[in-house]
């Protein structure tokens, strides 16, 4: 059984290596073409639409509340009293 982790010491004359053998075995790929039907198509379709949507509600729902918060008047706070009205 081989650890995970081993300490080995060597002298100083000694430079420590590592060897890596590598067996490339061949490997087969079966390629098989199947046809889809058309409600996969619609179905792809539909989600890339959803999609979209959703990216770009979130994107203009950033954009208006970043408006909002640069358009809103900022308040002035004295240190001691408070804020003015």
């Amino acid at each position: 059984v081989i650890q995970n982790s081993q300490l080995m010491l060597y002298r100083h004359d000694v430079v420590p290596e590592a060897k890596f053998i590598v067996d490339i075995s061949p490997i087969a790929v079966k390629y098989t073409k199947e046809s889809r039907h058309w409600y996969d198509y619609l179905t792809s379709l539909i989600a890339i639409v959803g999609g979209t949507f959703t990216a770009v509600g979130l994107l203009e729902g950033m954009l208006h509340r970043a408006i909002q918060v640069l358009r809103k008047p900022k308040r002035i706070v004295h240190k001691l009293r408070g804020p003015y009205k």
